[in-house]
């Protein structure tokens, strides 16, 4: 077995190499996706924005029509994205502060932790979604 100079094997001197650079790209990516959720959350506030300012000025017409149920409905998908973009920067902020720590491992109740907020997100974003298809449909 070949050694370095610190007497250690150079085998294990690799492998730690590797976890080095494995923790510089969990870091990149994880600030990358906090930096896509602003993004996200900025558009999603924008498009509410610009959907506040057509209704305003379409209000006459789609009353008249009697579209504003629907309307009501596009404003409440529109809170749900921006809901939505809020919890995916949560979720990247979580993820950011675990790998931030010095040892950059995740024990279990830190992993399960993840796992049960992603879930938990994703379950009612999707009940949400199901619900406004529903109203929208019916």
């Amino acid at each position: 077995m070949a050694y370095d100079s610190n007497k250690r094997p150079k085998d294990s001197q690799l492998l730690m190499r590797q976890h080095e650079q494995i923790k510089a790209i969990a870091r990149r990516i994880s600030i990358m996706l906090i930096i896509l959720s602003v993004i996200y959350f900025v558009t999603r506030i924008v498009c509410y924005k610009e959907l506040l300012d057509y209704k305003e000025r379409a209000s006459k017409a789609y009353h008249a029509q009697g579209l504003q149920e629907k309307y009501a409905n596009f404003e409440l998908l529109h809170i749900l994205t921006i809901a939505h973009a809020v919890s995916c920067f949560v979720i990247s902020a979580f993820i950011y502060f675990i790998l931030r720590e010095n040892t950059y491992t995740i024990d279990r109740r830190q992993y399960y932790t993840m796992i049960g907020l992603t879930g938990l997100l994703t379950t009612v974003y999707f009940l949400s979604l199901s619900y406004v298809v529903y109203k929208t449909t019916s």
